[in-house]
């Protein structure tokens, strides 16, 4: 999962080119924050640093517990308006109680309470919930000074200096592709024409607008800084680089 933020600010990739201003991104499936700050035109300096896995493991429980109690224990006690009826409640109860065992397991009278309708039980049985949620309280109070105690994560690593180049998004792949349907559309439409002695609608040359070399396609290639003439990109497709393998995005 990323995360783009500026400071404790939540941002987009268009600040990433503001001047002097550092632009985080958290990826939780590496265990790793990235931050970029634009020096120029087409240069970036870039730090590194691991997330600390104990605060994000307890960050995680704390927020499970917190939701737990909000939603669920909530009910349970009566605090939040739930069920009015009694049958409706214990038919509930079972997934309830399921999902307040995942984070501590309910001794069989505290679950036999838990299952009454809470205007319907006696004092007794109110004592022995108030048992299992002062546990949970106090596993709340224990995951809270667990974050608060950990570091998020290790600090910055150094700064690195790093060149911008040019890049295809996903919308030019959009085109590319597009532009090769388009060509093998025109293609068979053309056959059919020629087996049926009528003419095409439209030439293969003004289908083929999408394609690499077509007017489209060679258009946001070279904004991108990405095109090399037909001529020439069979002989040196990619000046300066040693291509590991090359696959056909478009038709010849």
């Amino acid at each position: 999962t990323n995360t783009l933020c500026r400071g404790s600010e939540r941002c987009t990739l268009a600040d990433a080119h503001l001047h002097n201003a550092w632009v985080e991104v958290r990826n939780t499936d590496l265990n790793m924050d990235t931050r970029i700050k634009l020096l120029s035109p087409g240069q970036l300096a870039v730090q590194v640093r691991s997330l600390n896995e104990a605060h994000h493991k307890s960050k995680a429980e704390l927020e499970t517990m917190l939701r737990l109690k909000r939603d669920i224990v909530a009910l349970v006690l009566g605090e939040k308006v739930g069920e009015k009826k009694d049958q409706t409640y214990k038919n509930r109860w079972p997934k309830r109680r399921e999902q307040m065992e995942k984070v501590h397991q309910l001794a069989p009278d505290q679950a036999r309470a838990m299952k009454v309708l809470p205007k319907n039980r006696t004092p007794q049985e109110a004592a022995r919930i108030k048992q299992w949620t002062d546990r949970l309280d106090g596993m709340i109070a224990y995951s809270q000074s667990q974050v608060e105690g950990l570091p998020e994560a290790d600090d910055w690593g150094p700064e690195m200096v790093a060149r911008c180049v040019p890049s295809l998004t996903a919308r030019c792949v959009d085109w590319i592709v597009e532009g090769a349907a388009h060509a093998e559309a025109t293609e068979g439409e053309e056959g059919a024409a020629e087996g049926s002695g009528t003419e095409p609608q439209g030439s293969a040359v003004d289908g083929h607008l999408l394609e690499y070399g077509g007017r489209g396609g060679r258009q946001g290639l070279q904004a991108a800084g990405w095109y090399l003439p037909v001529e020439i990109r069979d002989e040196t497709p990619y000046p300066g680089m040693r291509p590991s393998s090359i696959i056909a995005c478009a038709p010849d």
